[in-house]
């Protein structure tokens, strides 16, 4: 019996990605489901398949909201990844991926819905603020990596900040540890560190209430905890 699933073949990546914009659209009555197909694999005996639907028993992945995208300018911002994929649908939330402090012009969007995400990865290779950017469908978030999604990176910091003055900067209530970073031989405070929180929600909460605050009249940078599964 037809289990109400196929493939299709197009002649060009273009055609193919014309196809994937009509996910979530209505035929026949039905709203359909449109994605890339995974590659053909070998079965015993030369013939080919392609991985099914998991059935009764099986594991089901999770839905795929979340769009890797790289080749960013360092002087991007949240309200600039809005705009423009604005056209995609609602998105979730932003995470900037760091190395030592600095921004790695990469990051992850997690949108609302995964037909919001497969629209913004056929923006991938338009420019934005002057880069053309890459955008690919994120891998599942690792989760041997400790408590990445309650951490916070907070940069731009006075160079004799205290732990206990960060801590009062956010809400003592909220801040499960603050890390400073110092340099390994001179042991030299390098101007940024990490704060986690006791939860998802307060972490998100401080990044929201903080961005473009200053303390000391500096104007600090805070973003949350890349949780890339590893396409970059």
């Amino acid at each position: 019996a037809f289990k109400g699933s196929g493939f299709i073949q197009f002649s060009t990546v273009s055609e193919g990605k014309k196809a994937i914009a009509k996910h979530g659209s209505e035929f026949m009555g039905k709203q359909i489901c449109c994605e890339y197909s995974r590659p053909l694999r070998q079965r015993p005996g030369g013939s080919e398949s392609r991985t099914s639907t998991p059935g009764p028993g099986m594991k089901q992945e999770r839905p795929k909201t979340r769009v890797f995208i790289s080749n960013l300018d360092y002087n991007i911002d949240e309200n600039k990844v809005k705009e423009f994929f604005k056209s995609c649908g609602d998105i979730r939330n932003i995470r900037w991926s760091e190395r030592n402090g600095e921004f790695q012009c990469k990051g992850v969007v997690e949108f609302e819905s995964a037909a919001a995400a497969q629209k913004a990865v056929l923006k991938t290779g338009e420019d934005l603020m002057g880069k053309n950017i890459r955008a690919e469908i994120s891998n599942p978030p690792r989760r041997d990596r400790g408590n990445n999604e309650n951490t916070v990176f907070i940069g731009n910091l006075p160079f004799d900040v205290t732990e206990n003055e960060i801590t009062q900067f956010a809400n003592p209530g909220d801040v499960k540890a603050v890390r400073l970073v110092k340099d390994r031989v001179t042991s030299r405070f390098k101007g940024f560190g990490f704060v986690e929180f006791g939860s998802k929600s307060m972490a998100e909460k401080f990044v929201k209430e903080k961005v473009g605050a200053r303390l000391r009249g500096r104007p600090i940078r805070v973003r949350e905890m890349l949780e890339h599964g590893g396409t970059n």
